[in-house]
Parts: C-alpha cells; sequence; structure tokens
C-alpha cells in the first residue's frame, strides 16, 4: 500500500448521480452487491463504464455503524443528456453537492484502505484545522480490479476540507 501523504485540495461535484444505500452493519458483499446492480444500471442504459465516475460515499466508519443506520453509499455519474434512464427498484438518482475536499491518493488493495484512513486522521488531520466533520468522506475509484491487479489499484480518499 502506497498513500500520497501530502493532499491535493480540490473541489469535487457532479449534478447527476445513480446511487444505492447500503445500511446496517458494514458488509463488504452488500458493497459488492450495490456495485454490481450499478454496473448492470449502466449496462442496460448503455453507458459506458469507462466514461462514469464511482464514487462511495463514506459516512461512518465501519467500527461505528450501528444496525440499520447508512454508512455508505455507491454512486455513479451519469451523463447530462441521457433522459430516458431505466430505473431499478434499488437505485436512486441523486447529486453529488460541490464541496472542497483534501484528497490523497491510495495505491493498492481495498483492504488496505483502513491503512490510509488511519494516517489520515491519525497523523494528517489534527495537524490540519480546515477538516470538516460534518460530510461524508468519498473514495473515487480511479480504476477497477477487473482492469488491473490489486497492487495497481488507485483509489482517491476525498476528506471534507476547508482551505479558507
Amino acid at each position: 500500500m502506497l498513500l500520497q501523504e501530502t493532499p491535493e485540495i480540490k473541489v469535487i461535484g457532479n449534478p447527476r448521480m445513480a446511487s444505492i444505500q447500503v445500511k446496517g452493519l458494514f458488509n463488504p458483499q452488500e458493497m459488492d452487491k450495490a456495485w454490481y446492480i450499478l454496473r448492470t444500471f449502466l449496462s442496460e442504459n448503455n453507458i459506458p463504464c469507462e466514461e462514469t465516475l464511482y464514487v462511495g460515499k463514506c459516512y461512518k466508519k465501519p467500527s461505528d455503524t450501528k444496525e440499520g443506520e447508512l454508512y455508505y453509499m455507491a454512486n455513479v455519474s451519469l451523463p447530462e443528456d441521457k433522459e430516458d434512464l431505466k430505473l431499478f427498484p434499488e437505485i436512486e438518482l441523486s447529486k453529488l453537492e460541490e464541496m472542497e475536499y483534501a484528497c490523497f491518493t491510495h495505491k493498492g488493495s481495498f483492504d488496505n484502505l483502513a491503512e490510509s484512513y488511519g494516517y489520515i486522521f491519525q497523523e494528517w488531520a489534527p495537524k490540519n484545522e480546515g477538516v470538516r466533520y460534518d460530510a461524508p468522506s468519498l473514495e473515487i475509484y480511479l480504476n477497477s480490479p477487473d482492469a488491473v491487479s490489486e497492487e495497481e489499484l488507485l483509489t482517491l480518499i476525498c476528506i471534507p476540507f476547508n482551505s479558507k
């Protein structure tokens, strides 16, 4: 696992997203199921997967989540000009509100994301007053385990931030 230790400050947002909520206790199988449904939705609506932004919204640490609580939302971006979408019952349309984030690039397995979050929240965040704890963090998946090895996976970890 490699983590870029100095983040880039970016404004991230997207007006059109298809989303699936994952509630309850932390369960990677439920997260995988949500992504599978979203990929199927993209395919059935003729939206190229490689032109889509894949964003996980993390509302709580998995260890802090209680039964029935929302802890994660899987999201895919939708083209502005695509109006006749065939929706699935699990999917809701949403938007990713534009916000400023401190973005760290994580290279390696998703299984090692917790180590990167550990550095961010135990080492980096206490030294930076701009960290916001009132909004969910994001994981933007820059490539896919279907296309590259685990060691080559790239995930942008985006922590809500106020640089002003």
